[in-house]
């Protein structure tokens, strides 16, 4: 896995999990080969290994992805304007107020619950513009094992 790590003028050491590795902020005064930040990374990517789900190796075509999100927008009573598929590096997928779905190409390789999760995470958005609580309780109506998708997702990420 590529784990990069950025050195920067914060007080705590943080992780994030994106399409292309895992990316490892520390602050200024820490030395990259440190022993904490070595602990911290293998802390992380023990938990990330917990969390590890088997990789659809058949994944799903653009215009399946494509359908699903109709079907799902249309289950949601939200519209897509725009759809489109394409390399990403920090994100899964984003969505804008007027309804431009864009997902990252890594997601042609997910397994299809994966899939249906981040759909309806990125239409939600297009009803709450946040992850608050009207959010999560539309996430837990329409998806209601979302969060272990969401952490199985995050897991994903270290493998693309």
């Amino acid at each position: 896995m590529n784990v990069h790590i950025q050195t920067q003028n914060r007080k705590s050491l943080s992780m994030r999990v994106t399409p292309d590795g895992l990316v490892v902020r520390i602050p200024c005064h820490l030395d990259p080969s440190d022993d904490v930040v070595d602990q911290f990374i293998s802390r992380g990517l023990a938990d990330l290994e917990k969390h590890q789900i088997s990789q659809n190796e058949d994944g799903l075509s653009r215009e399946e992805i494509q359908q699903k999100i109709l079907k799902w927008a249309k289950r949601l009573d939200v519209e897509v304007s725009r759809i489109q598929i394409r390399p990403m590096k920090w994100k899964w997928g984003s969505i804008s107020s007027n309804g431009n779905m864009t997902l990252a190409n890594a997601v042609l390789a997910l397994p299809e619950s994966l899939v249906d999760y981040l759909i309806v995470h990125e239409l939600a958005h297009l009803k709450f513009d946040n992850h608050g609580k009207g959010f999560q309780l539309l996430m837990d109506m329409t998806v209601p094992d979302w969060k272990k998708r969401e952490k199985q997702l995050v897991a994903m990420a270290w493998r693309f």
